[in-house]
């Protein structure tokens, strides 16, 4: 009896080593997959801040892009009003060249015409 209770207990216990064994093996396991993950996480954070360093660079460019286009459209309108300013003063300054070009035609023909009367 005594010697078949042993038995039973070397047999639990045999058991329970194999069952530790599956259990180490297991907690093992378990760890290389969390480092695995770890390391696959620390490696997505890196990416995620490449990204975001490449983002902030395009934003700047693009940033920089619009503020040129957004001055040359500013030089372009200014252009435009002093070319059309230029224009309205041109045809001011022709238009009184003209006024004046007629008046003093019409004074000369006036005076010829006092010439004549004069010289009758």
């Amino acid at each position: 009896n005594l010697s078949a209770k042993l038995e039973e207990v070397s047999a639990i216990s045999e058991e329970s080593a194999a069952s530790a064994q599956q259990v180490s093996a297991s907690s093992d396991h378990q760890k290389e997959a969390i480092e695995q993950v770890n390391q696959a996480a620390f490696e997505l954070q890196n990416i995620a801040m490449d990204l975001q360093q490449e983002v902030s660079l395009f934003q700047l460019i693009n940033e920089d892009k619009d503020s040129g286009v957004t001055e040359e459209l500013l030089e372009e309108a200014s252009d435009e009003e002093n070319i059309a300013e230029a224009s309205e003063a041109e045809l001011s300054s022709e238009e009184a060249y003209r006024a004046e070009k007629e008046t003093a035609g019409t004074e000369e023909v006036a005076a010829a015409t006092e010439d004549n009367e004069k010289n009758k």
